[in-house]
């Protein structure tokens, strides 16, 4: 039976050891600690992903303030000796169950496609909707964006339609003073909790009930 275990302080040096397996290129630039360091301007929770004894993997989740109705898939992977065996969907299915049970309309993923070949086949055998991301800046040009819907009785999502996505914001996050940027942008997160209720609700659930969420998916 898998396991999901909430990443926090106790166990962050874990989860980075976890990443740095499955994404070595990518934790030289970033990591999970950057991630959860950026609260709150994009609000984000990662689990350890246990079977019996072994970790083989991460999942995490977050959303923007600014978006309030789109849940995102982050720092999602299974440790190479892992793979092949099944893991990877039931994870995926997993952390799309717990988007579903926050009541986000959408739940997405960006991906790099520059040798990216297996990972780009998998999210395409999820059957989601798939669409080509542009961003503003000119470094990051071979991003696609994948989609499925999270509503009930609605199965076509909507098109992301290149809103604004901060790639280089985050990029910026993991190089510099990330504490000081935070700061700078509490207002801003603040008044955009004011703006949007709904926000502010997920928020709490994401960090107070996360764990009794995820054990009710265990399975």
């Amino acid at each position: 039976m898998l396991k999901f275990v909430s990443v926090n302080s106790s166990n962050l040096h874990i989860a980075q050891e976890v990443q740095k397996k499955i994404f070595p290129k990518e934790y030289k630039n970033d990591t999970i600690e950057n991630s959860l360091s950026s609260n709150p301007e994009y609000l984000s929770q990662f689990w350890l992903v246990k079977d019996g004894k072994k970790f083989i993997g991460l999942t995490g989740i977050y959303f923007y303030p600014q978006y309030p109705k789109d849940a995102w898939l982050n720092w999602f992977g299974v440790i190479p000796e892992f793979r092949r065996k099944g893991y990877g969907r039931k994870i995926f299915n997993r952390t799309y169950a717990y988007a579903r049970r926050l009541k986000f309309d959408n739940f997405r993923l960006y991906t790099d496609t520059k040798d990216n070949e297996a990972t780009l086949a998998f999210y395409r055998s999820l059957k989601m909707k798939e669409e080509k991301y542009i961003p503003e800046q000119d470094d990051f040009t071979d991003i696609l964006l994948f989609s499925k819907s999270c509503h009930p009785f609605r199965k076509r999502v909507p098109s992301w339609g290149n809103k604004y996505l901060y790639i280089q914001e985050q990029l910026l996050l993991s190089q510099n003073d990330m504490l000081s940027y935070v700061k700078k942008k509490t207002s801003l997160s603040l008044l955009i909790f004011l703006k949007h209720p709904s926000v502010f609700w997920r928020f709490c659930r994401m960090f107070f009930w996360n764990n009794k969420c995820f054990k009710s998916l265990e399975k």
